[in-house]
């Protein structure tokens, strides 16, 4: 059963229970539990990225088609290509233009896998652990927080930084 707000039916319960927990929250959302959520869909996106989730997609897609009344078997007229005019009077021995996607096996390998692997790629890189100690860290810096000036949430973002405690037997100068 699709939870509210993802029609495909794709979400995690605890991703679905953490936008439902936060959607009831004014915006003051905790820094450090976006790692967790992070963590969450990338593994959603690491679950879907199997056969078995593309058919349950395509499915999916066919009866909405159907029910709308749309064809999406036929695989529409393309006009002669022309290549660009700056290449013409070149030798290009690369592929200019796009083959059609015309089957859903196609789709699939040419579409839908490099989306969710694009996807996966972009998010560890946003949320990577040095991410998720600057993360923590700033949670540390807000008075309200739990871990408000705990030393073992600011140390990563510190060391991210390069900030480093003082020697107390230093004389300032």
């Amino acid at each position: 059963m699709p939870a509210s707000g993802d029609p495909m039916g794709l979400e995690r319960p605890e991703v679905a229970k953490m936008r439902k927990m936060w959607s009831r929250k004014p915006l003051t959302l905790e820094l450090s539990s976006a790692m967790d959520l992070a963590d969450s869909v990338i593994a959603t996106l690491t679950d879907r990225r199997a056969e078995e989730s593309w058919r349950e997609i395509w499915d999916r897609t066919s009866d909405l088609c159907t029910k709308a009344n749309v064809n999406h078997n036929e695989t529409p007229e393309r006009r002669q290509a022309q290549p660009p005019r700056h290449l013409q009077e070149f030798v290009v021995e690369a592929q200019i233009e796009r083959t059609p996607v015309t089957s859903p096996d196609a789709l699939r390998t040419e579409c839908f896998y490099p989306v969710i692997d694009r996807l996966k790629v972009e998010m560890r890189r946003r949320f990577s652990i040095e991410a998720g100690g600057v993360l923590s860290g700033v949670s540390a810096l807000s008075p309200k927080h739990a871990s408000f000036l705990d030393k073992k949430c600011l140390q990563p973002m510190a060391k991210f930084y390069g900030v480093t405690e003082p020697d107390p037997r230093a004389t300032p100068g």
